[in-house]
């Protein structure tokens, strides 16, 4: 009888230590690691994206809290005079309030990064633990790169979404996260 009881007691506890072991898996998983999901996009081309500033209004453009002491950008937006990695800036949302259901506001969004000629820059959303990122793009030569994107199609839910911009060159990172929230509406 004895016996039986510890075989039991033995199962019980091997039990016990798999099921602390997988949930210490799962909080270790929840932590450290997000589903970085990517949004598709086109990438605009400079005459497509002059055409799209001037239709957009700038009413919606807010100033962008930058997370990194940034020198003054010339006004194509890239450093001056100066190979130097510049702070991401720009209009990281065209609507920092889109529907998607098209209702209430559209649900199409243009995004620009500027910052240094040739640095590489994305822009992420984040809502709890889902990720989503555009694609990372090359800036161009006038320090600017543009994406058009479907907060629809990019499966967003509803709610607030953190929005910042990282830009990356010759090895150096920066980051702006945007004052505003995207709040997607039903």
């Amino acid at each position: 009888m004895a016996r039986k009881t510890n075989n039991r007691r033995k199962v019980i506890w091997s039990v016990v230590g798999l099921l602390v072991l997988v949930l210490v898996i799962l909080a270790v998983k929840h932590l450290f690691f997000k589903d970085i999901q990517q949004i598709p996009s086109t990438h605009l081309t400079s005459q497509s994206q002059q055409k799209t500033q001037s239709s957009t209004p700038s009413s919606d453009t807010p100033s962008n809290d930058t997370s990194v002491k940034q020198n003054a950008p010339s006004p194509s937006g890239g450093q001056a005079g100066s190979n130097n990695l510049v702070a991401p800036s720009g209009s990281f949302v065209s609507n920092h309030k889109p529907s998607l259901s098209g209702s209430s506001a559209p649900s199409q969004e243009v995004s620009t990064c500027n910052t240094t000629p040739g640095a590489q820059c994305y822009i992420e959303f984040q809502q709890g633990d889902i990720v989503k990122k555009l694609d990372a793009q090359t800036v161009d030569g006038n320090g600017s790169t543009n994406w058009k994107w479907d907060v629809a199609k990019a499966g967003f839910n509803e709610g607030s979404w953190q929005i910042k911009a990282v830009a990356t060159y010759n090895g150096e990172s920066k980051t702006t996260t945007d004052s505003f929230t995207l709040e997607v509406q039903p």
